[in-house]
């Protein structure tokens, strides 16, 4: 039996991406790539499925677009990661970063990573006064592709305003390459992405002026992550005596927007118990320098329930850790 029979077979079986590659000993980019070389033949067996630990697996049945995908941790702490605008194309980019923080993710056993945007820069007719070290989205795109990091778990990215501007010469927008050359990416369009952790949900948003979400999501119980402004922010708040937890993801390239802008990214960590979430901590990382070496730039702490939060605020005892 060839390799992609024995993928085949425990695809069948509903082995996790992870169980396939220690069982072949072929690392997650060897499995994805013949995964699209028999995409190519047969489309079955070949959907990524998000399974309720957050681990991937590859499904005969095509998942809705509009899914939410729900992911139940009962006790303990559960970590992602966080990411947004590289900018792949642009002479900013860092793509030696992308390794970094897959060695990192490996190393702190987490397997999510989500993106809120702009992963490409866009092709150089867009805006001439941006210099772009890969010119045309067909190179931008393969460079992605390559790159980007294969992880154990759920992989999702929001399509930004650069990431759609335009077509390859093969007809493809980015959204369009990467369902077909990264099946293990979940992509959100022009939708806002919405994941949930047991009692909370999740929404992945590409700039804060987002029209597809109304003003009552945003006053309600939830987490909301931007990009597009490329610095780290906390812009939580209180509205009907709940905190608003609205989180700002830094870039993770050195494109510059702002003074002071830090290249970096988040890891958000949740506490839970009897499979609701009764803490959350946001590690703010940074990259040294122009280099990919990672440094922890402090920590801010969130208690639940929520009328909690907002009587240690007001005492001063919720504070920044580092």
């Amino acid at each position: 039996m060839g390799i992609k029979d024995e993928i085949i077979n425990r695809i069948k079986r509903e082995y996790t991406v992870a169980s396939i590659c220690a069982d072949l000993n072929i690392t997650l980019e060897e499995l994805y790539n013949y995964v699209v070389e028999l995409r190519q033949k047969d489309k079955r067996y070949f959907y990524a499925k998000v399974c309720s630990n957050a681990e991937m697996m590859l499904s005969s049945h095509k998942q809705p677009e509009n899914e939410t995908i729900k992911i139940t941790i009962p006790n303990g702490e559960f970590s992602w990661v966080n990411i947004s605008d590289s900018h792949v194309g642009n002479i900013y980019d860092q793509l030696d970063r992308f390794r970094s923080l897959e060695d990192f993710m490996y190393n702190e056993n987490i397997i999510m990573l989500v993106n809120n945007g702009d992963s490409v820069d866009g092709p150089e007719h867009e805006d001439q006064s941006i210099e772009r070290r890969i010119p045309n989205l067909d190179d931008q795109l393969v460079e992605f592709i390559e790159n980007y990091p294969y992880i154990d778990g759920f992989n999702a990215v929001k399509i930004g305003d650069h990431d759609n501007r335009d077509k390859t010469s093969d007809g493809y927008n980015f959204q369009s390459a990467i369902k077909e050359y990264r099946p293990d990416i979940k992509t959100y369009g022009n939708a806002t992405g919405v994941f949930q952790i047991n009692n909370k949900e999740i929404m992945l948003c590409h700039d804060m002026k987002d029209k597809n979400i109304s003003k009552a999501e945003l006053l309600d119980d939830r987490i909301i992550t931007y990009g597009h402004s490329h610095i780290y922010y906390n812009h939580s708040t209180y509205a009907n005596g709940k905190p608003v937890i609205r989180i700002v993801v830094p870039s993770i390239s050195n494109l510059p927007l702002h003074n002071g802008t830090t290249p970096g990214f988040l890891k958000f960590t949740v506490t839970c118990s009897s499979s609701q979430i009764v803490g959350m901590v946001i590690d703010n990382y940074t990259f040294e320098g122009k280099g990919s070496h990672i440094l922890h730039n402090g920590s801010v702490d969130y208690r639940f329930p929520f009328e909690n939060i907002k009587k240690e605020e007001s005492n001063g005892k919720s504070r920044k850790r580092k």
